[in-house]
């Protein structure tokens, strides 16, 4: 039987892979931009990069439920007081259900504002838009694991999920798919994330959890502090 790893060892991993994956990102990246802009054109990937801040300014609808969850969980599995890591999940599970359905009517705003003025866009932002709707509320699934310390996953699952995006985008621009081509490859990579992350909190940490209601005092009170994460976050964008 292996013995088992250390916090200090999981932390050491997960950053050796962190900074790996960080120099092959900024490399690939120094390749890839004078390819993007040979094949789909100056326009286009201006174009691209504008609705990657849009993404940033709807991310913000979150209200700082799961940039907390991490912190929650953390604090939960170390102490023998308080709330159980279920709990939390809980609460968090039911605020952010809560808002999906906000996030999706204001997506569909943002989607027919757009394409009214911009015809050619209706299709690429439709894809990006719907993938950032479905991955929402799945989004937990990772900061769960954050909260948890299953950082080495987490380190490579990001690291597997750019290679995703980064495969299909360059395969489809090849392909002559267009805008089309950087959505599509997003989308992936967000989904792969999601997907990965939801399939290890399963099968390797929670059994289950209980989602029952439990009424809005908990749920109140967990919002009162991710609300001050979401206005932290609001800063940054405004800086």
């Amino acid at each position: 039987m292996n013995p088992p790893v250390s916090r200090t060892a999981r932390i050491a991993r997960a950053l050796t892979i962190g900074y790996g994956f960080q120099a092959v990102v900024a490399l690939t990246g120094l390749l890839l931009t004078p390819f993007l802009l040979s094949r789909l054109g100056v326009v286009d990937l201006g174009r691209w990069l504008v609705a990657g801040q849009v993404l940033g300014l709807l991310g913000l609808l979150d209200l700082g439920v799961t940039a907390l969850l991490p912190r929650e969980v953390a604090r939960a599995s170390g102490s023998a007081d308080g709330d159980s890591v279920g709990e939390v999940v809980r609460r968090a599970v039911w605020l952010v259900g809560l808002q999906t359905p906000i996030v999706a009517l204001i997506a569909a705003g943002v989607w027919f504002g757009v394409s009214s003025s911009s015809p050619d866009l209706e299709g690429p932002l439709a894809v990006v838009l719907v993938a950032f709707v479905v991955q929402f509320p799945l989004r937990i699934s990772g900061a769960i694991l954050n909260g948890l310390q299953d950082l080495t996953f987490c380190a490579a699952l990001t690291a597997a999920a750019w290679l995703v995006t980064t495969a299909v985008s360059v395969g489809l621009v090849f392909a002559g798919w267009g805008l089309y081509s950087l959505a599509v490859g997003w989308a992936s990579g967000q989904l792969v994330t999601c997907g990965m992350s939801a399939w290890r909190l399963r099968a390797r940490f929670l059994d289950r959890i209980s989602l029952r209601w439990q009424g809005w005092f908990g749920l109140r009170n967990h919002f009162q502090s991710s609300l001050w994460v979401s206005v932290g976050q609001l800063a940054q964008v405004l800086i």
